[in-house]
């Protein structure tokens, strides 16, 4: 059924190279009866691990410009 469920929907993944957390969250999913269940959990699952890679990434390199951009306006006070 594992095969089966991921060669469907992730193609490009093996089971076995996902994860801890994604077995954990596959185990607690695959306890729901209706295979349309067990779809959406784990598909919003990768949906918001996406999206939340995706904003911290871009947000750490906003964060890290203005501190460095911070750093040097500072410095450039002290000397003037």
């Amino acid at each position: 059924m594992r095969n089966y469920f991921f060669q469907c929907y992730f193609k490009s993944l093996r089971f076995a190279e996902l994860p801890k957390c994604h077995n954990v969250i596959y185990v607690l999913a695959e306890k729901f009866d209706k295979r349309r269940v067990r779809v959406h959990w784990v598909l919003a699952f990768y949906i918001f691990n996406w999206f939340h890679f995706i904003l911290e990434t871009f947000f750490m390199q906003m964060f890290y410009a203005n501190v460095y951009l911070l750093k040097k306006t500072v410095v450039m006070f002290i000397f003037i």
